[in-house]
């Protein structure tokens, strides 16, 4: 198969095929979809997985069905061999693509080096586009936390590496996008108020903290930990003092 294959999970499912749209019935998307997740997979483990309510019998028929339908609609997307089913070289992929780049940018955090296009890169994918929305299974929903903290994750460990070289505009950029996606995430909240403490915008920090504290207490019934409580309180009280 020439030209390119891609494959796209994150905010829903999409095949291309010569950047020609290919419309898989929903199983057989579910099929493509593990396959891809999983890297390779026994045709009996993907049949449990897909049908854990079924018997293997009745599994394997539904696999060959799937499989037929894949072959059909997308030749040559998946392979199925002694070492079971996998993507074919060339396929791409978007959520291996994003763990690339997250996994990448948390290596270049702890050894530093060519950190722009590092983060660059990183940067460019939205974090609220989740892994297929709406599909519930079991499999989906583990995969799909596991990713998209991966992703907050790097985002912040990446910020804080950028807020330390001082450059502040692209960290709170990371840090901002980290709150979008999981606004009572504190960790993110804290590193916005430091980025902020760092340009010594105070009134800043400041009002971002109280909008935070605000809804934590609102959404949650509970207040900031003491620890960013008390980084706000004494950028203010050495505010008073210096002035």
């Amino acid at each position: 198969m020439s030209g390119p294959v891609e494959l796209r999970l994150l905010g829903g499912f999409a095949l291309s095929l010569h950047s020609m749209v290919v419309n898989l019935p929903r199983s057989a998307q579910r099929l493509v979809a593990l396959v891809a997740i999983a890297e390779r997979i026994g045709r009996q483990q993907a049949g449990r997985t897909l049908w854990p309510d079924v018997d293997d019998r009745r599994a394997g028929h539904r696999m060959r069905s799937d499989l037929w339908r894949v072959s059909h609609h997308a030749m040559g997307v998946l392979a199925n061999d002694a070492g079971g089913l996998h993507l074919r070289p060339g396929v791409q992929v978007d959520t291996a693509v994003l763990e690339a780049h997250a996994r990448r940018a948390l290596s270049t955090v702890r050894a530093p080096a060519h950190l722009d296009p590092v983060f660059a890169e990183l940067g460019r994918w939205p974090v609220v586009q989740d892994l297929l929305p709406g599909w519930d299974d079991d499999w989906i929903v583990v995969e799909r936390v596991r990713l998209r903290q991966l992703h907050l994750h790097a985002l912040e460990a990446s910020a804080r590496c950028l807020l330390e070289r001082g450059c502040f505009g692209e960290a709170l950029d990371m840090a901002l996008q980290v709150q979008a996606a999981d606004p009572l995430r504190e960790t993110a909240q804290a590193l916005a108020v430091k980025i902020f403490l760092a340009q010594d915008n105070v009134a800043a920090a400041h009002r971002h903290f109280t909008t935070f504290e605000t809804m934590l207490y609102s959404e949650l019934g509970v207040r900031p930990s003491p620890r960013l409580q008390a980084l706000v309180r004494g950028a203010l009280q050495d505010r008073t003092v210096s002035e």
